[in-house]
C-alpha cells in the first residue's frame, strides 16, 4: 500500500500548485545556518553527484541545541545560470496535507469539528450533495478522512488527471474537481481499510473554509504562517512574475510532454491536497512548532495527531517513521512532477530536518537516500 501511495503521489500530487495571488515576503530564515564541518553540504553535493539529472537540491538539519546545518547546490531552472540558496523556495506537494490537518484538528480544540462525526456535517451544502451522491459518503467521518481510512475514490486518478495533463493552466474550483470523485466506486466501507486518497484532504481543506468562514489561505496565514513566523510560505497560483522569482523549477517528461512543475498555475483543484511553496528553514520552522505544542491548545491533540491507531505508518495527516540516529519521527512527504520535499520531527532527540530536490527532466525516486545522506552525515 505504500509502494501504491508514492507512486500515485509522484504521478499527481505535483499538480497541487494553487491558492491565492498573494505574493510572497523577501526571504529570511531568521538566522544564517551553521554547518562548522560542511558535512551536510558535502552530503548534498554528493547527492548531486550521484544522481546526475538532480537539477537542485536542499538540506536541512536542526538539532535539540538549535544549531543549523545546511546544504543547498544546483540551479534555479534548466538554463542552470542562477545558483539556488538557502531562501529558494520549493512546491511542497503533499506535506500540505499535514498544514490542513493541523487547521482541522485546532477546529476540533475549538469544539466546532468532532473527529467521530461524519464529514457531511461540516461541509458547504454543495459538498455535502456530492458526499450525497457516492455510496457511504455520508458515513465518513472526519477522523477516516484524516487517516485515509475513508476508502473515497482519489479524484486525481479520475479521467480529471487526463484534463489537467492536457491543460494545465485550466482553472478549476475546487468543487468541480470534488466531483470527480464520482468516477469510481469506493475502495472499501469507512474504517475497514487504509488506502491514501486525496480526495480525502480535499473534502478537509473545504471543512476548514466552511467552519472557520475563511478562504483556506486566509486560515492558513492566520492559525499557522504568522503566529510560527512562516514568512517564506504562501500559496502558489502562478498569478504574477513576482510570486513565481526564487521558486525552484523541476521538470518531468509523461506521457510524450514534458512539464514545469510551476506550468500548473490554474490549479483550484488541490484545496488542502497540495498547492504550498515553502523553504527548507520555514518547513522545519513549521514542524517544530507543531511537535512544541505551539499550534495546539492540549498535548493530547498532538498524541493523537501521531498515534498510528489501526495503520502501520500514517497518523493524522502524518506520516511516522523511524530514521537512522534520531529515532521515531513524524512529518510528510510531497511528491511531485520532478521535485520531492520532505519534513521530519523526532520527539526523543529534538531535532527536525528537511530536504528538497528537484529534477531536469527525469522522474527519481531518491527520496530515501538525500534523506539517509544527510543524516549520515550530521550523526555518523
Amino acid at each position: 500500500m505504500l509502494r501504491r501511495s508514492l507512486l500515485v503521489g509522484l504521478l499527481v500530487n505535483v499538480l497541487v500548485i494553487c491558492g491565492c495571488s498573494e505574493s510572497p515576503a523577501d526571504p529570511d530564515l531568521g538566522s544564517d545556518p551553521t554547518d562548522p564541518a560542511g558535512t551536510v553540504q558535502a552530503a548534498v553535493e554528493s547527492f548531486r553527484t550521484a544522481h546526475p539529472h538532480v537539477l537542485s537540491a536542499v538540506g536541512l538539519i536542526q538539532q535539540a541545541n538549535g544549531q543549523l546545518a545546511e546544504g543547498f547546490e544546483g540551479f534555479l531552472d534548466e538554463s542552470r545560470t542562477t545558483a539556488i540558496g538557502p531562501d529558494t523556495r520549493f512546491s511542497i506537494g503533499s506535506i500540505t496535507k499535514t498544514f490542513t490537518a493541523t487547521m482541522v484538528l485546532q477546529l476540533t480544540e475549538e469544539g466546532l469539528v468532532g473527529l467521530d462525526e461524519p464529514l457531511a456535517l461540516y461541509v458547504s451544502p454543495a459538498w455535502s450533495a456530492v458526499l450525497d451522491s457516492i455510496q457511504y459518503g455520508q458515513e465518513v467521518t472526519v477522523r477516516q478522512a484524516l487517516g485515509h481510512r475513508s476508502g473515497i475514490y482519489d479524484y486525481l486518478i479520475s479521467p480529471l488527471q487526463a484534463e489537467i495533463l492536457a491543460d494545465p493552466s485550466r482553472t478549476y474550483t475546487p468543487l468541480e474537481a470534488f466531483r470527480h470523485v464520482k468516477d469510481g466506486p469506493p475502495d472499501f466501507p469507512p474504517g475497514t481499510e487504509f488506502n491514501y486518497s486525496n480526495t480525502n484532504f480535499l473534502i478537509l481543506g473545504n471543512v476548514v473554509e466552511n467552519m472557520t468562514r475563511q478562504s483556506y489561505n486566509e486560515a492558513l496565514r492566520a492559525r499557522i504562517l504568522s503566529p510560527v513566523g512562516m514568512v517564506n510560505t504562501f500559496m502558489f497560483d502562478g498569478s504574477t512574475a513576482s510570486q513565481r522569482a526564487g521558486i525552484a523549477h523541476s521538470y518531468a517528461t509523461i506521457g510524450g510532454g514534458r512539464f514545469d512543475v510551476l506550468d500548473f498555475s490554474g490549479a483550484g483543484w488541490s484545496l488542502g491536497v497540495g498547492g504550498i511553496i515553502s523553504t527548507a528553514g520555514d518547513l522545519v520552522t513549521f514542524l517544530r512548532s507543531l511537535g512544541s505544542g505551539q499550534l495546539f491548545a492540549n498535548s493530547e491533540t498532538l498524541d493523537m495527531m501521531t498515534d498510528l491507531g489501526e495503520n502501520t505508518w500514517y497518523g493524522l495527516g502524518v506520516q511516522i517513521d523511524e530514521q537512522p540516529f534520531v529515532g521515531r519521527c513524524f512529518g510528510h512527504g510531497g511528491y511531485s512532477f520532478g521535485s520531492t520535499a520532505n519534513v521530519r520531527y523526532c520527539p526523543a532527540t529534538d531535532v527536525s530536518f528537511s530536504a528538497f530536490y528537484a529534477s531536469d527532466g527525469v522522474i527519481l525516486g531518491a527520496n530515501l537516500d538525500i534523506l539517509d545522506r544527510i543524516l549520515s552525515a550530521e550523526f555518523d
